[in-house]
């Protein structure tokens, strides 16, 4: 048999940056991680999303080895850590509350794990220097934490973490305590840094608007079990059940029973008393607890016009009972007739003005954009 490989690279698979293999912990009776298994591409920006208490912080701590595991194992490049302590990991973390040394200078903060390494002062220098230079905080080193902003002491914690030049960097939560522009500003600055260095990173979040937009791949948790991992796009258009389609951006959910099977993945759905058209891969029989899930991008609205004619699939009438501006769109929350509150966005910038409420509306979607998910 012949590989066939391209040109100029190595026919050796390349290892993982990190493993984790049917990671458990428990406390007394509480299983905060149930034999979690996962695989990080050297390179990769990874996110490890959930609510609280799903298990993500407990799994980069293991990873840092602030926590050791009750089984499984972790491997860095290819090795076992399991037993190593976390100060020869060489790991750059940062926490959310960034951990500074207040007594310390801003240079003496970001120097101070090399220091610990024994590195010679000139090389000290330099690499403080570049690192502070790659977060644009250049001219700062004699500032103490207490003169900085929030942004700057989180770009200090930063430059500490990568100016060691580790294997791994672990970000927990570390936007969490800046305000809503700030936290903008810095997702463009973490993964343009995060690129240059090509620094393979683990970044915890329960923001899912946060991992969305800057994750190479998203691992969702909850309840110490990951339940679905892959790109934000596959995530956000292929959510595996209903908690992922709730959680990866916001969507209309509906609890209902399979009632047939109308073509190549695509069923009809008894959906809280709508009977809508749906796509998914599932292997479902008439009468199964499912879930609908539509995007309230994906739907639209019109007017509803005496005569018509036929109706489209996935048509129903409705009641605007309210719209909410929120700048580039508008959010209409629309009463069906099974009698639930479904939201449904349109661009502010259409032209067309805005429906008033109380005005009653045709709404629809496609088949296509109606995913029949698990109800789980």
């Amino acid at each position: 048999m012949t590989d066939h490989v391209a040109a100029g690279t190595d026919s050796r698979k390349a290892l993982p940056a990190l493993e984790l293999v049917g990671v458990r912990k428990t406390y007394g009776e509480v299983a905060a991680l149930h034999e979690i298994s996962l695989s990080v591409a050297e390179g990769a920006l990874l996110f490890l999303l959930g609510p609280s208490g799903c298990g993500k912080t407990t799994t980069l701590r293991i990873v840092a080895g602030f926590i050791r595991q009750d089984a499984g194992q972790v491997r860095i490049r290819g090795e076992s850590v399991d037993g190593v302590p976390p100060e020869r990991r060489n790991l750059g973390m940062v926490f959310q509350n960034y951990a500074l040394f207040p007594h310390m200078t801003v240079f003496q903060n970001v120097a101070f794990g090399l220091r610990m390494r024994r590195i010679p002062a000139d090389a000290v220098r330099e690499r403080v220097r570049r690192a502070l230079d790659l977060v644009r905080l250049g001219g700062m080193e004699e500032r103490y934490p207490r003169a900085l902003s929030g942004g700057q002491q989180q770009r200090v914690a930063l430059a500490r973490a990568i100016v060691i030049e580790p294997k791994l960097l672990l970000l927990d939560e570390p936007l969490s305590n800046l305000d809503l522009k700030l936290r903008e500003e810095m997702r463009s600055e973490i993964r343009a840094l995060q690129k240059a260095l090509g620094i393979t990173t683990i970044f915890v979040t329960h923001d899912q608007e946060e991992a969305i937009t800057m994750a190479d791949e998203i691992v969702v948790m909850n309840q110490g079990r990951i339940i679905q991992s892959g790109a934000p796009t596959a995530l956000y258009d292929r959510p595996a059940n209903r908690f992922v389609a709730h959680f990866i951006g916001e969507s209309n959910l509906e609890s209902g029973k399979v009632q047939a099977a109308v073509g190549p993945a695509m069923w009809r759905v008894d959906a809280g008393g709508l009977s809508v058209l749906a796509t998914g891969a599932g292997r479902w029989q008439p009468g199964d607890a499912v879930a609908v899930a539509v995007r309230p991008e994906k739907i639209r609205l019109a007017p509803v016009t005496p005569g018509g004619g036929a109706e489209a699939p996935n048509t129903f009438a409705g009641v605007v009972e309210e719209c909410i501006f929120r700048g580039a769109l508008r959010r209409y929350r629309v009463r069906l007739r099974h009698g639930r509150v479904w939201s449904v966005d349109e661009p502010s910038t259409s032209g067309t003005p805005a429906l008033p409420a109380s005005a009653t509306v045709r709404v629809q979607w496609r088949p296509e954009d109606c995913l029949v998910v698990p109800d789980s």
